[in-house]
């Protein structure tokens, strides 16, 4: 194994067998290449890097994206570590996918804040996109879809950063709370009209519930078509792409999210089995909902290589 000290003591940093035992076997894998070039992996370049990938990782795809997460942390441990001439040309290597995910999820909630902020309106000039946001936001904290149009503003807390619901409790990130107060606390929005331009404020539709328009209750068919329509207008108005966000990819990238914030705290996960457990609880088929939890596992292994840097 090349360097074999240094990438001791990289696996050192791991308790678990099984852990040390894969990473151990990838670094096996990828010696007679380090060997070749006559450097460690975490030196070389971009196009040497991507030999690499294509040559050890062409197996199954979950493996794949597991080994290479691997060897990310490992590069990164070693420019943390003080090795000199390690590159970052782990970050700009191919794989089937990860270009993809990078435009269609979201890493954590500053992201979609971002991301929300390229497409709507701000929070403060209180327009209807106050409820764009508070849908694609409910998205991303896992909330399942079709019982949006129950919500109301009884079911925030506030003071406890939580959305309570049937005896679910979904959480209020920072980012999301002031574009969930203004839906819970106002009673009309300002409209601008083109041709002739004006602007004016209009009440919101009668009722209580929190994504009330001002022409209707909230209609999620409606929403759907009016998301679509509004990342289009951005990218042809900035002239710069943003994320394709949807509520079913948000609702993944939260998923990941809360999944990876335990991880990195050192906390037990088991991705494949909460993801069986979801799909299961929406009354799906077992056989069907292991191969959608396995599928999932698969996407988790490339939403950490998309952002986790």
């Amino acid at each position: 194994m090349y360097q074999q000290e240094r990438k001791e003591r990289f696996v050192n940093q791991y308790v678990v067998r099984e852990t040390k035992d894969t990473i151990l076997a990838m670094f096996k894998t990828i010696s007679p290449y380090e060997e070749k070039l006559g450097k460690d992996v975490s030196e070389m370049s971009e196009k040497e890097l991507q030999e690499v990938i294509d040559n050890t990782m062409a197996v199954r795809t979950i493996s794949k994206y597991s080994k290479f997460r691997c060897l990310q942390k490992y590069i990164q441990w070693c420019a943390a570590s003080g090795y000199g001439n390690v590159t970052d040309a782990y970050t700009r290597i191919r794989m089937d996918g990860i270009d993809k995910m990078r435009r269609q999820f979201v890493a954590n909630p500053a992201h979609l804040q971002r991301t929300l902020n390229q497409i709507f309106d701000p929070v403060d000039e209180e327009t209807v996109d106050v409820i764009y946001r508070c849908y694609l936001w409910l998205g991303f904290m896992c909330f399942p879809e079709n019982k949006i149009s129950e919500l109301t503003a009884n079911h925030l807390d506030f003071d406890a950063h939580k959305l309570s619901f049937r005896d679910n409790v979904y959480p209020l990130y920072q980012e999301s709370e002031p574009v969930f107060f203004k839906a819970a606390t106002l009673t009309e929005f300002t409209y601008r009209h083109t041709a002739p331009d004006y602007e004016i404020r209009r009440s919101r539709y009668l009722g209580n519930g929190l994504l009330r328009g001002i022409k209707s209750n909230f209609n999620t068919y409606t929403m759907r078509s009016k998301i679509t329509a509004r990342v289009k207008q951005a990218v042809l108005t900035n002239g710069v792409p943003t994320q394709e966000i949807s509520y079913k990819r948000l609702d993944a990238s939260g998923i990941f999210y809360s999944i990876y914030t335990r991880e990195c705290a050192g906390l037990p996960i088991s991705p494949k089995q909460e993801f069986y457990e979801r799909f299961a609880a929406h009354g799906i088929q077992r056989e069907s909902a292991i191969h959608i939890a396995t599928s999932y596992v698969q996407d988790y292994e490339r939403w950490k290589i998309a952002f986790m840097k």
